[in-house]
C-alpha cells in the first residue's frame, strides 16, 4: 500500500506540470512576465516533503481476530476488527481482541497467515507484523488471525484438583512417595501404570476428545480422576472382628462382642496384637500367623491415605490366653533380683504372665525366676494375696476373678540365747538357739535365781543395762 500511495502522488504532481495552471490560484505567465510563487496552501498538488511522509507511514492497517469459539460455548460472535496503532514501533497481539474465555476449553494461540503464532501478551515489531500477515499475505491493508482452542481434561488426585492436561497430550501416573508404602493407581476406576494419550481430533482450529476409551475420557467426560491405593512394605494393616464372647480393649479403645477395630500395621508374626485385651484384663488375644487370611479384605483408610489394603482377623474364644501380673514388694532393705542376676530394687512387676489352663500360684511364679535378698535375714517363704488382699493358697489354682498376684518374701532370724549366769554359780541351764519369722512374736522364758540374785529380763545387747524384754 505505501508503493500506491507514491505513485499516486507522483501521478498528482506530473498532471500539475502538464496542464500548468489547474492549481486555485496558480497561471501560465506570457513571455517577458514575471511569475509569483504558487503558496503551499493554495495548491492541491503534494510537495517532496508531504510525498515522504505519506509514502513512510502508509496506512491505516488493521488485524481481524477470528474467534472460532467452539460450538457448545453458545457464543455467536465470530469477530473483531481492529486498527493498528499509526505512530508505534511496535504493539500487542490481541490487545482490544474482545475474546472471552470458553469454559472447559483453553485458548492456545493467535495463528497467522504464515506460520508465526501469537499469544494475547505478544509484544510484536509493528512494521514486521505488517510485512508477515498483511503484505506478504494478500497485500491487503487487514491481517487475519485466527484462535485456537483444545479441551481442557480436568485432573484429580484422590479429590483434588491438580494441574490440567489439554486434549491432545498425554496423562501420567502421579509421582507419589512414601518409604512405608507401595502405591497402585487406577485411573476412571481402571487399573493404570504409565501414561496414556486419549483419542481426539481437530474440527477447524478447535482440538477436542474423540473415541471412547479404556478410561472412558471423552468429549462427554473430560476427567481423569486418579485415586491411589497403598500396601505397607512391612507388615499387614489388620482389622479385628471380635468374637470372643467378651469386650476387648487395644490402647484404652473398647471393642465390643461383633465389633471391628482396625488395629493398625502388624509384623508378620502378629506380635503386636498381643497388646489387645479384655476389657477386664484377665485375657490377651494370641493368634498365630497362619490366622491372616491369604486374600485381603479390601481398602481401609489408615496413616492418613484413604486407601490402604488391610486383612481381617475374627477373634474367637480360643484365641483368648488367660494373663496374670505379679507385683513383687519388699521393705526397703529388700532387693529382687531376677533369673540372670539383674536387681530390680524393693519393688518389681511382671505384667501379663501367660497362665497354663489348670497351674497353681506357685508355679505362675517359679515361671518368673525372681528370687529376694536381705541383709541379716534368710528367706523364710513367700505370701500371695490377690488385688483385694486376699491370702493366695499357692498350691491352688489362680482363680477366675483374679488379675494381679501380690508377691511378698516373708523373712526369718535366728535367736541366740545368752544366759549370763553369776560367775560364782558353777553353771545354769543353757538354752537353745531359735529360728523365728519377721514380724511374728516369741515367749521368752524366765530364768530361776536364788537367794542372792534375781532374774530380771532379756536384752537384746550386751552392754544394756536394764532388761529390753521382762
Amino acid at each position: 500500500m505505501k508503493k500506491r500511495i507514491k505513485e499516486l502522488a507522483a501521478f498528482l504532481l506530473a498532471v500539475c506540470m502538464a496542464f500548468g495552471s489547474v492549481g486555485a490560484t496558480g497561471y501560465a505567465a506570457t513571455e517577458g512576465e514575471e511569475t509569483d510563487p504558487v503558496s503551499e496552501e493554495e495548491t492541491d498538488g503534494l510537495n517532496a516533503e508531504e510525498e515522504a511522509e505519506i509514502s513512510a507511514e502508509g496506512g491505516p492497517y488493521y488485524v481481524v481476530y477470528n474467534y472460532n469459539y467452539p460450538a457448545s460455548s453458545g457464543l455467536t460472535e465470530k469477530n473483531k476488527k481492529v486498527e493498528l496503532p499509526a505512530d508505534a514501533e511496535s504493539f500487542t497481539i490481541g490487545e482490544n481482541s474482545g475474546r472471552e474465555n470458553v469454559a472447559g476449553y483453553e485458548f492456545i494461540n493467535w495463528g497467522g497467515y504464515t506460520s508465526n503464532v501469537y499469544t494475547d501478551d505478544n509484544s510484536v515489531d509493528l512494521n514486521q507484523f505488517i510485512t508477515d500477515e498483511i503484505e506478504v499475505a494478500s497485500g491487503t491493508d487487514t491481517a487475519y488471525l485466527e484462535a485456537n482452542w483444545s479441551q481442557i481434561i480436568t485432573v484429580t488426585v484422590d479429590g483434588e484438583e491438580t494441574t490440567p492436561v489439554l486434549a491432545g497430550n498425554s496423562i501420567s501416573a502421579p509421582v507419589v512417595s512414601d518409604p512405608k508404602y507401595t502405591v497402585e493407581w487406577k485411573l476412571n476406576g481402571s487399573d493404570f501404570s504409565y501414561a496414556f494419550t486419549p483419542g481426539h481430533s481437530k474440527t477447524g482450529h478447535v482440538t477436542e476428545l474423540s473415541t471412547p476409551n479404556a478410561y472412558n475420557i471423552t468429549k462427554g467426560n473430560p476427567v481423569a480422576a486418579f485415586v491411589s491405593y497403598w500396601t505397607p512394605v512391612n507388615g499387614k494393616l489388620i482389622q479385628i472382628v471380635n468374637y470372643t464372647g467378651s469386650s476387648l480393649s487395644f490402647d484404652s479403645a473398647a471393642v465390643d462382642i461383633g465389633a471391628s477395630y482396625l488395629v493398625g500395621i502388624v509384623s508378620e508374626d502378629l506380635a503386636e496384637l498381643s497388646s489387645g485385651k479384655t476389657s477386664d484384663g484377665k485375657y490377651r488375644i494370641q493368634v498365630s500367623a497362619d490366622s491372616v487370611p491369604t486374600d485381603a479384605a479390601g481398602y481401609n483408610s489408615y496413616d492418613g491415605k484413604d486407601n490402604v489394603t488391610y486383612y481381617q482377623i475374627t477373634l474367637e474364644p480360643d484365641d483368648l490366653q488367660r494373663i496374670v501380673s505379679l507385683t513383687f514388694q519388699g521393705g526397703s532393705d529388700v532387693d529382687f533380683k531376677g533369673s540372670d542376676g539383674t536387681s530390680y530394687g524393693n519393688a518389681y512387676t511382671v505384667a501379663d504372665t501367660d497362665v497354663a489352663d489348670g497351674a497353681t500360684i506357685e508355679s505362675i511364679f517359679n515361671g518368673t525366676g525372681i528370687s529376694a535378698e536381705r541383709s541379716g535375714y534368710s528367706l523364710s517363704r513367700w505370701k500371695y494375696t490377690d488385688e483385694n488382699g486376699t491370702e493366695l493358697d499357692p498350691s491352688k489354682p489362680l482363680p477366675e476373678d483374679c488379675t494381679e498376684i501380690i508377691c511378698t518374701p516373708v523373712w526369718s532370724a535366728t535367736i541366740n540365747f545368752k544366759t549370763n549366769y553369776p560367775e560364782e554359780w558353777d553353771s545354769g541351764p543353757s538354752l537353745p538357739s531359735r529360728t523365728e519369722e519377721d514380724g511374728g512374736s516369741i515367749s521368752l522364758e524366765l530364768l530361776d535365781g536364788d537367794e542372792r540374785y534375781q532374774f530380771l529380763g532379756w536384752a537384746a545387747s550386751p552392754d544394756a543395762a536394764a532388761p529390753e524384754y521382762t
